[in-house]
């Protein structure tokens, strides 16, 4: 109540102090121009371990400590920069005196929305909404290149390397490259990894052993440690062969990975580029809990409809690979998108990844599933007097007598 009541940035603040679970980075704007943003929750302090392994919980040594005072917590109030960006990396530096956690997103989804917002000085509610929709990779723009360099005969290799040269780093549904991206990139993974960690190697692919999140974001970081290891080094014990028990140069890793995807998207895809989209194994299907049975799954569900973006795009959808190289459906897209704009309410828009109602026979049951994948909105009234305009529906709750 506090906080939906604070009239400017010390009370925004003072609400927040009292923030205790879970940890939530909270963004600020006014309508006098004042925008701010502060990360709020209890985050005990630790004198040994940071919580990263388990611990003798019976030995004080390692109890935690008082939680790190609120005014110490990362926090931003009208940068120079005149912009605020979060995305689910990291929210300070690593100069920051305090240990926030490692389960921070690498960044890439948070370098392009600031390079969007730089592209011009005033922005739309349209503009904001194209950056909510935006497939544009800059891990993938950081990565082609080691692709790019290979050089083969083979026709179906040469056919993927000459889409990745002219590729733009757009995950959209209908790209060829996006396609041949991810499973050289899943191949890599598997060569670099999987054969040399054993039973970590699933926890450190992404894969959760929990039903409710079948993917975590260790795979980020483990993508993005692969890219430094090309990025630095020309051999290593990481670009090893072990069941032949052979070492291997950086240049055979790569073209390796290559001549095994290409196999791969044949297999699964077929020989003709034309049906190369990624799209066709980038989808996400809406399903529903009462939808597990045989019989009736098929009467709740929705889908599969073919997706962009990926987990590093601002369009977030990420998922799980099967066979740890073929992209499986989508686990985590944004379910609800909102843009505002602040001191004229009434022109909000947003769109659900559903339906307004949890019922399979309404019509509002999957009402927005399509605006929500082709990018459209419906406005938001706001104050009441628009509300009561617009309404279809007014339901009336009274107490019984």
């Amino acid at each position: 109540l506090a906080l939906a009541r604070a009239a400017d940035w010390p009370q925004f603040t003072a609400a927040l102090a009292d923030w205790a679970t879970p940890v939530q980075a909270f963004t600020y704007a006014d309508v006098r121009g004042n925008i701010g943003f502060m990360l709020a929750g209890h985050i005990p302090q630790r004198a040994q371990n940071l919580g990263l392994l388990p611990a003798a919980g019976w030995d004080p040594a390692y109890a935690w400590g008082p939680p790190i005072p609120p005014h110490e917590l990362p926090q931003l109030y009208n940068p120079e920069s005149g912009l605020i960006v979060a995305a689910n990396n990291k929210p300070a530096g690593d100069d920051y005196a305090h240990f926030l956690g490692v389960e921070f997103d690498p960044g890439w989804r948070a370098e392009r929305i600031e390079e969007l917002l730089l592209e011009k000085d005033r922005h739309t509610i349209r503009d904001m909404q194209e950056m909510q929709q935006d497939t544009l990779s800059k891990f993938a723009q950081a990565f082609t290149p080691w692709f790019t360099l290979l050089r083969s005969e083979d026709p179906w290799e040469k056919t993927a390397l000459q889409l990745l040269r002219k590729w733009n780093w757009r995950m959209d549904s209908d790209s060829q490259a996006a396609l041949c991206f991810h499973y050289i990139l899943a191949h890599l993974m598997q060569m670099v990894w999987h054969d040399k960690l054993r039973g970590a190697r699933e926890g450190f692919l992404g894969i959760s052993a929990a039903p409710l999140f079948p993917l975590h974001g260790f795979r980020l970081r483990a993508e993005m440690k692969l890219l430094e290891l090309l990025n630095t080094h020309e051999e290593s014990f990481w670009y090893a062969d072990i069941a032949n028990s052979r070492q291997r140069p950086r240049d055979e890793l790569l073209q390796e990975a290559l001549t095994r995807a290409m196999k791969s998207i044949r297999a699964v895809h077929g020989d003709s580029s034309l049906r190369w989209a990624w799209g066709r194994t980038h989808q996400v299907r809406f399903a529903h809990p009462l939808g597990r049975a045989r019989f009736t799954g098929q009467f709740f569900a929705r889908g599969p409809l073919p997706v962009g973006g990926d987990a590093t795009t601002p369009l977030q959808t990420r998922f799980v690979t099967e066979d740890g190289v073929q992209p499986g459906l989508v686990t985590t897209l944004p379910a609800y998108r909102q843009v505002y704009e602040v001191g004229a309410w009434d022109r909000a828009e947003t769109v659900l990844a559903g339906g307004q109602s949890g019922h399979p026979l309404s019509r509002l049951y999957d009402d927005q599933v399509m605006m929500w994948r082709e990018g459209v909105y419906h406005l938001m009234p706001w104050s009441r007097e628009t509300v009561e305009k617009v309404a279809t529906y007014k339901l009336v709750l009274e107490p019984s007598p």
